[in-house]
């Protein structure tokens, strides 16, 4: 017979991998453009019930979405994807921008990724602003 503390562990090892217990499961990914990353961008996952999960992209454009802090991830399903170029610290400076505009709003981005139980991890190539 197995001591609890072992099916405790044998039961940890098999949920490695697992969703959280809110039924999430971790989203990563990456923000680039013309192959170079896309620094400190805000990306935001529009749920199909239109609700809003952001996080910002770090200097190498890779980023984390979760439902919440105590979240491992996001449910599985849809999401409409929105990245919004970092405004500059320079309030007087005209930045130019980047990326293609149509990234910036849930209405006019045609990036769509699809979250499944396991982990997700997305590259976003966006095109460049012309």
């Amino acid at each position: 017979m197995m001591s609890a503390r072992r099916s405790s562990i044998l039961a940890l090892a098999m949920c490695v991998g697992c969703g959280g217990g809110d039924g999430s499961y971790p989203v990563t990914g990456t923000v680039k453009t013309e192959g170079k990353p896309l620094p400190w961008a805000n990306v935001i996952f529009y749920s199909a019930e239109g609700k809003a999960y952001a996080n910002g992209a770090d200097q190498e454009g890779a980023f984390t979405i979760r439902a919440g802090a105590e979240s491992d991830g996001l449910a599985p399903g849809k999401y409409k994807v929105v990245v919004q170029e970092r405004a500059v610290e320079d309030i007087d400076a005209v930045a130019k921008p980047i990326v293609h505009r149509r990234y910036s709003l849930k209405e006019t981005t045609d990036l769509e990724v699809t979250v499944a139980e396991g982990d997700n991890h997305f590259d976003l190539a966006l095109d460049p602003f012309r």
